[in-house]
C-alpha cells in the first residue's frame, strides 16, 4: 500500500508515520556543521524581527511551511529552544496540528 505523502519545503514527508522513523534525518541536519549552523542562525534572524507575522515575512505558502519546519526541527532538537521560540512568537505556540503525532 502506498503511503500518503505531504510535501514540506524540499522534502516529501510521509504522513501518519511515527517521529522515531523520520527524526534521525531532522536530527542529522541540525548536527550537519554547516546547515545546523545555518538553520540556527536563520531561524534566530526570523525571530529577531519584530511587528511582522510569519505571513508578511514568508508570504503564502511559505508561512505554512515555516511553520511545519518549525515543529519538525523542534521535535528533532529536543534541547534546542530557538523552534520553539519560533512557533511562540509567529504561531502562538501552536505546533503544525498535522504533525502533533510526529512530536
Amino acid at each position: 500500500m502506498k503511503s500518503r505523502r505531504r510535501r514540506i519545503g524540499a522534502r516529501r514527508w510521509p504522513t501518519g508515520n511515527s517521529s522515531s522513523r523520520h527524526n534521525p534525518r531532522y536530527r542529522d541536519d541540525l548536527g550537519h556543521p554547516i546547515l545546523g549552523l545555518r538553520l540556527v542562525a536563520c531561524t534566530q534572524a526570523v525571530c529577531l524581527v519584530e511587528g511582522r507575522s510569519a505571513h508578511e515575512i514568508f508570504g503564502s505558502p511559505d508561512d505554512l511551511k515555516f511553520r511545519s519546519s518549525m515543529t519538525l526541527f523542534a521535535a528533532a532538537a529536543g534541547d534546542n529552544g530557538i523552534f520553539e521560540e519560533a512557533l511562540r512568537k509567529y504561531f502562538d505556540g501552536r505546533a503544525d496540528d498535522s504533525l502533533n503525532a510526529l512530536r
